[in-house]
Protein backbone atom coordinates (compact mmCIF):
# COMPACT_ATOMS: atom_id res chain seq x y z
CA UNK A 1 0.00 0.00 0.00
CA UNK A 2 2.82 2.52 1.03
CA UNK A 3 4.62 1.63 -2.53
CA UNK A 4 1.30 2.41 -4.31
CA UNK A 5 1.02 6.11 -2.40
CA UNK A 6 4.29 6.42 -3.58
CA UNK A 7 4.43 5.82 -7.31
CA UNK A 8 0.59 7.77 -7.37
CA UNK A 9 2.89 11.06 -5.64
CA UNK A 10 5.21 10.67 -8.02
CA UNK A 11 3.02 10.88 -10.92
CA UNK A 12 0.94 13.75 -9.91
CA UNK A 13 4.48 15.46 -8.72
CA UNK A 14 5.95 14.70 -12.49
CA UNK A 15 3.13 16.25 -13.56
CA UNK A 16 2.23 18.93 -12.01
CA UNK A 17 1.46 22.50 -13.71
CA UNK A 18 0.93 20.27 -16.75
CA UNK A 19 -2.03 20.74 -18.77
CA UNK A 20 -3.98 18.32 -20.64
CA UNK A 21 -3.29 18.28 -24.08
CA UNK A 22 0.39 19.07 -25.96
CA UNK A 23 -0.06 21.83 -28.39
CA UNK A 24 1.69 22.21 -31.62
CA UNK A 25 4.53 23.92 -30.60
CA UNK A 26 5.11 21.57 -28.13
CA UNK A 27 4.85 18.51 -30.58
CA UNK A 28 7.07 20.06 -32.95
CA UNK A 29 9.59 20.63 -30.31
CA UNK A 30 9.34 16.97 -28.35
CA UNK A 31 11.86 14.20 -28.77
CA UNK A 32 8.99 12.33 -30.10
CA UNK A 33 7.35 14.26 -32.36
CA UNK A 34 7.83 11.88 -35.04
CA UNK A 35 6.26 9.37 -32.73
CA UNK A 36 3.07 11.24 -32.08
CA UNK A 37 2.49 12.04 -35.65
CA UNK A 38 2.32 8.72 -36.20
CA UNK A 39 -0.42 8.08 -33.51
CA UNK A 40 -1.55 11.23 -34.76
CA UNK A 41 -2.58 9.80 -38.31
CA UNK A 42 -3.85 6.66 -36.85
CA UNK A 43 -6.53 8.51 -34.87
CA UNK A 44 -5.19 8.37 -31.64
CA UNK A 45 -3.22 11.82 -30.63
CA UNK A 46 -5.88 14.87 -31.64
CA UNK A 47 -3.42 17.58 -31.83
CA UNK A 48 -6.27 20.11 -32.40
CA UNK A 49 -10.00 19.76 -31.16
CA UNK A 50 -11.59 19.16 -34.51
CA UNK A 51 -15.24 17.49 -34.74
CA UNK A 52 -14.17 15.60 -37.71
CA UNK A 53 -11.21 13.80 -36.55
CA UNK A 54 -13.10 12.23 -33.41
CA UNK A 55 -15.24 10.99 -36.03
CA UNK A 56 -12.66 9.73 -37.58
CA UNK A 57 -10.89 8.00 -34.23
CA UNK A 58 -14.97 6.55 -33.42
CA UNK A 59 -14.81 5.25 -36.92
CA UNK A 60 -11.89 3.58 -36.67
CA UNK A 61 -12.61 1.70 -33.10
CA UNK A 62 -15.62 0.74 -33.68
CA UNK A 63 -15.16 -0.60 -36.91
CA UNK A 64 -12.38 -2.31 -35.43
CA UNK A 65 -14.41 -3.76 -32.77
CA UNK A 66 -17.15 -4.89 -34.88
CA UNK A 67 -14.90 -6.58 -37.42
CA UNK A 68 -13.31 -8.49 -34.12
CA UNK A 69 -16.67 -9.59 -32.98
CA UNK A 70 -17.59 -10.56 -36.29
CA UNK A 71 -14.48 -13.10 -36.21
CA UNK A 72 -15.13 -14.14 -33.26
CA UNK A 73 -18.56 -15.38 -33.98
CA UNK A 74 -17.23 -17.14 -36.72
CA UNK A 75 -14.91 -18.66 -34.45
CA UNK A 76 -17.77 -20.22 -32.41
CA UNK A 77 -19.27 -21.85 -35.52
CA UNK A 78 -15.65 -23.59 -36.02
CA UNK A 79 -14.58 -24.82 -32.64
CA UNK A 80 -14.97 -28.31 -33.42
CA UNK A 81 -12.03 -27.53 -36.36
CA UNK A 82 -8.84 -26.39 -34.54
CA UNK A 83 -7.43 -25.58 -37.49
CA UNK A 84 -9.63 -23.21 -38.55
CA UNK A 85 -9.52 -21.60 -34.74
CA UNK A 86 -6.08 -21.21 -34.34
CA UNK A 87 -6.10 -19.78 -38.12
CA UNK A 88 -8.38 -17.13 -36.88
CA UNK A 89 -6.94 -16.63 -33.81
CA UNK A 90 -3.85 -15.69 -35.22
CA UNK A 91 -5.48 -12.70 -37.25
CA UNK A 92 -8.11 -12.02 -34.28
CA UNK A 93 -5.60 -11.96 -31.31
CA UNK A 94 -3.24 -9.07 -32.90
CA UNK A 95 -6.77 -7.27 -34.18
CA UNK A 96 -7.60 -7.23 -30.90
CA UNK A 97 -4.19 -6.30 -29.14
CA UNK A 98 -4.52 -2.98 -31.40
CA UNK A 99 -8.27 -1.48 -30.08
CA UNK A 100 -6.97 -2.04 -26.77
CA UNK A 101 -3.83 -0.43 -27.63
CA UNK A 102 -5.99 2.45 -28.93
CA UNK A 103 -8.06 2.53 -25.95
CA UNK A 104 -5.74 2.39 -23.96
CA UNK A 105 -3.50 5.51 -24.97
CA UNK A 106 -6.91 7.23 -25.30
CA UNK A 107 -7.65 6.72 -21.49
CA UNK A 108 -3.83 7.48 -20.38
CA UNK A 109 -3.64 10.60 -23.15
CA UNK A 110 -3.62 13.09 -20.51
CA UNK A 111 -0.96 10.87 -17.95
CA UNK A 112 0.97 10.56 -21.64
CA UNK A 113 1.11 14.11 -22.01
CA UNK A 114 2.98 14.40 -19.14
CA UNK A 115 5.55 11.53 -19.69
CA UNK A 116 6.27 13.29 -22.87
CA UNK A 117 7.05 16.72 -21.30
CA UNK A 118 9.02 15.18 -18.50
CA UNK A 119 11.19 13.71 -21.35
CA UNK A 120 11.60 16.94 -22.95
CA UNK A 121 12.83 18.43 -19.77
CA UNK A 122 14.96 15.71 -19.03
CA UNK A 123 16.68 15.72 -22.29
CA UNK A 124 16.39 19.99 -22.11
CA UNK A 125 18.45 19.87 -19.15
CA UNK A 126 21.30 17.70 -20.39
CA UNK A 127 21.27 19.59 -23.36
CA UNK A 128 24.77 21.99 -22.51
CA UNK A 129 27.02 18.67 -21.99
CA UNK A 130 25.96 16.63 -25.30
CA UNK A 131 25.79 19.48 -27.43
CA UNK A 132 29.72 20.48 -26.57
CA UNK A 133 30.77 16.56 -27.01
CA UNK A 134 30.78 15.57 -30.11
CA UNK A 135 30.59 11.69 -28.62
CA UNK A 136 27.88 12.41 -26.65
CA UNK A 137 26.15 13.90 -28.85
CA UNK A 138 26.29 10.94 -31.48
CA UNK A 139 24.96 9.01 -28.79
CA UNK A 140 21.87 11.49 -27.96
CA UNK A 141 21.02 11.02 -32.13
CA UNK A 142 21.79 7.58 -31.86
CA UNK A 143 18.81 7.06 -30.03
CA UNK A 144 16.83 8.89 -32.52
CA UNK A 145 18.41 6.87 -35.27
CA UNK A 146 17.67 3.50 -33.96
CA UNK A 147 13.50 4.80 -33.13
CA UNK A 148 13.16 5.54 -37.06
CA UNK A 149 14.99 2.66 -38.14
CA UNK A 150 13.23 0.27 -36.17
CA UNK A 151 9.97 2.10 -37.39
CA UNK A 152 10.31 2.05 -40.94
CA UNK A 153 12.12 -1.72 -40.69
CA UNK A 154 8.98 -3.33 -38.72
CA UNK A 155 6.10 -1.16 -40.35
CA UNK A 156 7.75 -2.04 -43.83
CA UNK A 157 7.96 -5.53 -42.95
CA UNK A 158 4.66 -5.55 -42.07
CA UNK A 159 3.14 -3.99 -45.21
CA UNK A 160 4.73 -6.33 -47.07
CA UNK A 161 3.60 -9.58 -45.18
CA UNK A 162 0.13 -7.97 -44.92
CA UNK A 163 0.25 -7.09 -48.78
CA UNK A 164 1.06 -11.00 -49.65
CA UNK A 165 -2.08 -11.83 -47.42
CA UNK A 166 -4.55 -9.02 -49.66
CA UNK A 167 -2.89 -10.27 -52.77
CA UNK A 168 -3.21 -14.26 -52.47
CA UNK A 169 -7.29 -13.31 -51.79
CA UNK A 170 -7.76 -11.22 -54.60
CA UNK A 171 -6.03 -13.84 -57.28
CA UNK A 172 -7.92 -16.92 -55.93
CA UNK A 173 -11.04 -17.24 -58.12
CA UNK A 174 -14.49 -15.10 -57.17
CA UNK A 175 -16.52 -18.79 -56.40
CA UNK A 176 -13.85 -19.53 -53.59
CA UNK A 177 -15.26 -16.43 -51.64
CA UNK A 178 -11.76 -16.16 -50.05
CA UNK A 179 -11.16 -13.22 -47.13
CA UNK A 180 -7.90 -11.52 -46.44
CA UNK A 181 -7.37 -12.53 -43.33
CA UNK A 182 -10.17 -14.60 -41.36
CA UNK A 183 -12.45 -16.74 -43.03
CA UNK A 184 -16.22 -16.90 -41.65
CA UNK A 185 -18.06 -19.66 -42.38
CA UNK A 186 -20.95 -18.20 -43.74
CA UNK A 187 -19.36 -16.91 -46.41
CA UNK A 188 -19.87 -19.28 -49.18
CA UNK A 189 -23.37 -18.56 -49.39
CA UNK A 190 -23.70 -14.96 -48.32
CA UNK A 191 -24.70 -12.27 -51.15
CA UNK A 192 -21.87 -11.02 -53.09
CA UNK A 193 -22.56 -7.26 -51.48
CA UNK A 194 -22.41 -8.85 -48.11
CA UNK A 195 -18.87 -10.74 -49.07
CA UNK A 196 -17.17 -7.85 -50.55
CA UNK A 197 -18.56 -5.25 -47.37
CA UNK A 198 -16.30 -8.11 -45.49
CA UNK A 199 -13.82 -8.02 -47.47
CA UNK A 200 -13.51 -3.91 -47.02
CA UNK A 201 -13.80 -4.22 -43.37
CA UNK A 202 -11.14 -6.56 -43.06
CA UNK A 203 -8.89 -4.72 -45.04
CA UNK A 204 -9.08 -1.81 -43.75
CA UNK A 205 -9.12 -2.76 -39.85
CA UNK A 206 -6.69 -5.66 -39.70
CA UNK A 207 -4.15 -3.29 -41.08
CA UNK A 208 -5.05 -0.39 -38.87
CA UNK A 209 -5.66 -2.52 -35.64
CA UNK A 210 -1.87 -3.94 -36.23
CA UNK A 211 -0.15 -0.61 -36.76
CA UNK A 212 -2.10 1.15 -33.95
CA UNK A 213 -0.14 -1.28 -31.79
CA UNK A 214 3.39 -0.91 -33.35
CA UNK A 215 2.33 2.89 -33.41
CA UNK A 216 2.36 2.42 -29.79
CA UNK A 217 5.13 0.38 -28.98
CA UNK A 218 7.28 2.34 -31.04
CA UNK A 219 6.80 5.41 -29.03
CA UNK A 220 7.51 3.91 -25.64
CA UNK A 221 10.40 2.58 -27.63
CA UNK A 222 11.64 5.89 -28.29
CA UNK A 223 10.97 7.40 -24.69
CA UNK A 224 12.79 4.30 -23.36
CA UNK A 225 15.54 5.06 -25.82
CA UNK A 226 15.86 8.66 -24.98
CA UNK A 227 15.93 7.59 -21.78
CA UNK A 228 19.00 5.60 -21.99
CA UNK A 229 20.68 8.03 -23.85
CA UNK A 230 20.27 10.41 -20.67
CA UNK A 231 21.65 7.60 -18.52
CA UNK A 232 24.94 7.35 -20.90
CA UNK A 233 25.46 11.61 -20.50
CA UNK A 234 24.50 11.19 -17.04
CA UNK A 235 27.38 8.55 -16.56
CA UNK A 236 29.79 10.71 -18.85
CA UNK A 237 29.44 13.97 -16.64
CA UNK A 238 29.73 11.44 -13.42
CA UNK A 239 33.29 9.92 -14.75
CA UNK A 240 34.58 13.62 -15.91
CA UNK A 241 34.00 14.94 -12.50
CA UNK A 242 37.51 17.20 -11.45
CA UNK A 243 39.16 15.83 -14.56
CA UNK A 244 38.14 19.52 -16.73
CA UNK A 245 39.91 21.84 -14.08
CA UNK A 246 43.57 22.75 -13.84
CA UNK A 247 45.23 22.03 -11.01
CA UNK A 248 44.46 19.36 -8.21
CA UNK A 249 43.89 22.60 -5.88
CA UNK A 250 40.69 23.70 -7.67
CA UNK A 251 39.85 19.60 -7.93
CA UNK A 252 39.33 19.83 -4.09
CA UNK A 253 37.22 23.13 -4.53
CA UNK A 254 33.44 23.43 -4.09
CA UNK A 255 33.01 23.54 -8.18
CA UNK A 256 33.38 19.57 -8.33
CA UNK A 257 30.91 19.19 -5.51
CA UNK A 258 28.28 21.79 -6.94
CA UNK A 259 29.05 19.84 -10.35
CA UNK A 260 28.08 16.47 -8.35
CA UNK A 261 25.21 17.62 -6.91
CA UNK A 262 24.02 18.05 -9.84
CA UNK A 263 24.74 14.85 -11.33
CA UNK A 264 22.98 13.47 -8.63
CA UNK A 265 20.01 15.96 -9.07
CA UNK A 266 20.18 14.55 -12.72
CA UNK A 267 20.00 10.91 -11.41
CA UNK A 268 17.16 11.28 -9.15
CA UNK A 269 14.76 12.46 -11.50
CA UNK A 270 15.82 9.87 -13.94
CA UNK A 271 14.62 6.95 -11.51
CA UNK A 272 11.76 8.62 -11.00
CA UNK A 273 10.69 9.18 -14.27
CA UNK A 274 11.52 5.48 -15.16
CA UNK A 275 9.16 4.78 -12.37
CA UNK A 276 6.63 7.23 -13.89
CA UNK A 277 7.26 5.15 -17.41
CA UNK A 278 6.88 1.83 -15.43
CA UNK A 279 3.22 3.41 -14.29
CA UNK A 280 2.34 4.03 -17.54
CA UNK A 281 3.84 1.67 -19.64
CA UNK A 282 2.80 -1.72 -17.62
CA UNK A 283 -0.57 -2.81 -18.47
CA UNK A 284 0.43 -2.33 -22.29
CA UNK A 285 3.57 -4.40 -22.02
CA UNK A 286 1.45 -6.76 -20.00
CA UNK A 287 -1.38 -7.19 -22.98
CA UNK A 288 1.15 -7.65 -25.57
CA UNK A 289 3.17 -9.89 -23.62
CA UNK A 290 -0.50 -11.73 -23.40
CA UNK A 291 -1.54 -11.38 -26.66
CA UNK A 292 2.20 -12.00 -28.42
CA UNK A 293 2.88 -14.98 -26.66
CA UNK A 294 -0.50 -16.68 -27.90
CA UNK A 295 0.11 -15.30 -31.37
CA UNK A 296 3.49 -16.51 -31.58
CA UNK A 297 1.49 -19.87 -30.29
CA UNK A 298 -1.05 -20.16 -33.06
CA UNK A 299 1.06 -18.92 -36.10
CA UNK A 300 3.60 -21.57 -35.38
CA UNK A 301 0.71 -24.04 -34.90
CA UNK A 302 -0.94 -23.20 -38.35
CA UNK A 303 2.45 -22.82 -39.79
CA UNK A 304 3.26 -26.34 -39.31
CA UNK A 305 0.54 -28.23 -39.17
CA UNK A 306 -1.52 -26.81 -42.37
CA UNK A 307 -1.53 -28.67 -45.45
CA UNK A 308 -2.69 -25.59 -47.85
CA UNK A 309 1.05 -24.08 -49.10
CA UNK A 310 -0.43 -20.57 -49.43
CA UNK A 311 -1.81 -21.01 -45.33
CA UNK A 312 1.91 -21.95 -44.51
CA UNK A 313 3.28 -18.78 -46.36
CA UNK A 314 1.48 -16.91 -45.02
CA UNK A 315 1.71 -17.46 -41.49
CA UNK A 316 5.52 -18.43 -42.00
CA UNK A 317 5.90 -14.72 -43.05
CA UNK A 318 3.65 -13.48 -39.95
CA UNK A 319 5.42 -15.78 -37.64
CA UNK A 320 8.51 -13.30 -37.15
CA UNK A 321 5.92 -10.41 -36.27
CA UNK A 322 4.19 -11.53 -32.85
CA UNK A 323 7.87 -11.91 -31.53
CA UNK A 324 8.98 -8.82 -33.39
CA UNK A 325 6.44 -7.05 -31.20
CA UNK A 326 7.53 -8.70 -27.80
CA UNK A 327 11.49 -8.42 -28.70
CA UNK A 328 10.61 -4.17 -28.71
CA UNK A 329 9.61 -3.86 -25.16
CA UNK A 330 11.97 -6.20 -24.12
CA UNK A 331 15.06 -4.53 -26.01
CA UNK A 332 14.03 -0.79 -24.86
CA UNK A 333 13.78 -2.11 -21.02
CA UNK A 334 17.30 -4.03 -21.22
CA UNK A 335 18.49 -0.59 -22.85
CA UNK A 336 17.60 1.88 -19.73
CA UNK A 337 18.39 -1.26 -17.47
CA UNK A 338 22.16 -1.38 -18.95
CA UNK A 339 22.36 2.59 -19.16
CA UNK A 340 20.86 2.63 -15.12
CA UNK A 341 23.90 0.15 -14.53
CA UNK A 342 26.79 1.35 -16.20
CA UNK A 343 26.84 4.67 -13.89
CA UNK A 344 28.51 2.69 -11.17
CA UNK A 345 31.43 2.12 -13.32
CA UNK A 346 31.21 5.85 -14.67
CA UNK A 347 31.12 7.07 -11.41
CA UNK A 348 33.96 5.09 -9.73
CA UNK A 349 35.96 6.16 -12.86
CA UNK A 350 35.77 9.93 -11.41
CA UNK A 351 38.82 11.78 -9.58
CA UNK A 352 37.31 10.38 -6.59
CA UNK A 353 40.73 9.59 -4.87
CA UNK A 354 41.46 13.55 -5.28
CA UNK A 355 38.64 15.25 -3.70
CA UNK A 356 37.53 16.41 -0.60
CA UNK A 357 35.82 14.11 1.64
CA UNK A 358 32.47 14.86 1.49
CA UNK A 359 32.45 14.48 -2.21
CA UNK A 360 33.55 11.05 -1.91
CA UNK A 361 31.10 10.06 0.57
CA UNK A 362 28.67 11.08 -1.95
CA UNK A 363 30.39 9.76 -4.63
CA UNK A 364 30.45 6.45 -2.65
CA UNK A 365 26.17 6.97 -1.84
CA UNK A 366 25.96 7.51 -5.96
CA UNK A 367 27.72 4.24 -6.30
CA UNK A 368 25.92 2.37 -4.28
CA UNK A 369 22.43 3.65 -5.16
CA UNK A 370 23.45 2.71 -8.97
CA UNK A 371 24.06 -0.86 -7.79
CA UNK A 372 19.88 -1.26 -7.71
CA UNK A 373 19.27 -0.92 -11.23
CA UNK A 374 16.38 0.90 -12.37
CA UNK A 375 13.40 -1.55 -13.46
CA UNK A 376 10.94 -1.78 -15.98
CA UNK A 377 7.47 -4.47 -15.85
CA UNK A 378 4.93 -5.89 -17.23
CA UNK A 379 1.60 -5.43 -15.18
CA UNK A 380 4.41 -4.81 -11.90
CA UNK A 381 4.86 -8.48 -12.20
CA UNK A 382 7.22 -9.17 -14.79
CA UNK A 383 10.98 -7.14 -15.53
CA UNK A 384 11.06 -6.35 -18.98
CA UNK A 385 14.32 -7.75 -20.11
CA UNK A 386 15.88 -9.76 -22.98
CA UNK A 387 16.04 -13.06 -20.93
CA UNK A 388 12.07 -12.19 -20.46
CA UNK A 389 11.79 -12.29 -24.22
CA UNK A 390 13.44 -15.32 -24.34
CA UNK A 391 10.91 -17.26 -21.60
CA UNK A 392 8.04 -15.92 -23.38
CA UNK A 393 8.86 -17.55 -26.59
CA UNK A 394 9.91 -20.52 -24.79
CA UNK A 395 6.22 -19.92 -23.13
CA UNK A 396 5.13 -19.86 -26.71
CA UNK A 397 6.93 -22.98 -27.90
CA UNK A 398 5.60 -24.61 -25.11
CA UNK A 399 1.68 -24.13 -25.84
CA UNK A 400 2.47 -24.68 -29.38
CA UNK A 401 3.36 -28.81 -28.25
CA UNK A 402 0.72 -28.85 -26.51
CA UNK A 403 -1.83 -27.96 -28.76
CA UNK A 404 -0.03 -30.32 -31.30
CA UNK A 405 -0.50 -33.42 -28.50
CA UNK A 406 -4.19 -31.92 -28.84
CA UNK A 407 -4.48 -32.39 -32.31
CA UNK A 408 -2.94 -35.79 -32.79
CA UNK A 409 -5.51 -36.86 -29.47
Amino acid sequence: MEKQKERSFQVQDLGSGDGEDLSLDEVECSVLRQNIRLLYYMGLWPMESSWAYHCYTVFNLTSSAAIILMNVIGVCYSLSDIDQVTGALSTILPMSGGLINGLFLLKQRPTICRMVRTIDRLVASQRQYFQRDAQLDAIVARARRQTLLVTVGVSGYLFAIASYWIVIAFTLPPSLRVLPFVQLPWMPSSGLGLFWFTFAAQLYTAPFCSYTTLFVQFFFLAVMLHLSAQFKVLGSRFASLGRSLPSKAAVDSDVVYEELRLCVKTHQELLRFVRFLDDVMSPFAMMQFVAGTLAVCVVLFQAANNQDLNTNLKCAGWLPGPSLELFIYCGGAHEVVHGGEALVEAAYDCLWYNVAPRVGRTVRLVITRAQVPPVLTAGHLYPITRPTFVSLVNAAYSYYALLSQMQNK
